[in-house]
């Protein structure tokens, strides 16, 4: 006879921006879309402030080296020929 138990467990752990960065650039572009999609539906529902003024503070930030501002002039280069043009 076997007898079986379902147990529910919850682990807590924090992820890096490491982590974050690693998953998101080993996602399909399908799945990279999705998170785009995903921050800007998060991002609609700020109460204060916008996306706009956070990539401000992200550029004047200390942290962002040559590569990552690379990285964000090209992200923000590209999408503007997408296959769609939001108006």
């Amino acid at each position: 006879m076997k007898i079986t138990k379902n147990i529910n467990i919850n682990v807590d752990f924090d992820l890096t921006v490491a982590d974050i960065a690693k998953e998101f650039a080993n996602m399909s572009s399908t799945n990279q879309a999705l998170f785009f999609n995903e921050v800007a539906n998060i991002a609609s529902k700020w109460t204060t402030g916008s996306f706009v003024m956070q990539l401000q503070y992200v550029t004047e930030s200390i942290e962002l080296n040559a590569n990552g501002r690379r990285i964000m002039g090209q992200i923000g280069e590209y999408s503007i020929d997408g296959r769609e043009k939001d108006v």
